[in-house]
């Protein structure tokens, strides 16, 4: 037996490769979805259009005409915390997505857009919000 392998090393080693396989195969996944989905918005432009333009007018029409505000508020959020991890996926790339960090971004997102629908439906005085 090579007196320089232990079976302690090779044991503690084995724990972190497998979590920078897994970090670096996350990241691989990402970068796969990432360009799927742009290909495909890409290559069907307008009916990525129309849907981005359709539901918040169609919401939007919705609590005007009804005075519920429940579709308007879920879209409204929606497109928010999306749209911004869209423009976060633009910006650093799909793979700032696999980073331990961007939980905490997660957890701060969902703050902001939560409060910014409510202050939005709230200047638009809609009722018990």
């Amino acid at each position: 037996m090579n007196p320089n392998i232990e079976p302690l090393n090779i044991a503690a080693g084995i724990v972190p490769w497998m979590l920078s396989a897994y970090g670096n195969a996350l990241a691989n996944a990402y970068q796969i979805l990432w360009d799927a989905f742009m290909k495909m918005a890409f290559e069907h432009w307008a009916i990525s259009l129309f849907l981005v333009i359709f539901f918040p007018v169609a919401s939007y029409f919705w609590f005007v005409t009804t005075g519920k505000w429940g579709w308007f508020g879920r879209v409204t959020y929606r497109y928010l915390k999306w749209g911004s991890l869209f423009v976060i996926g633009l910006v650093f790339g799909p793979k700032i997505f696999a980073n331990d960090y961007f939980a905490i971004v997660l957890a701060v997102l969902w703050i902001v857009c939560y409060s910014a629908t409510g202050d939005i439906l709230k200047s638009m005085r809609a009722r018990g919000v």
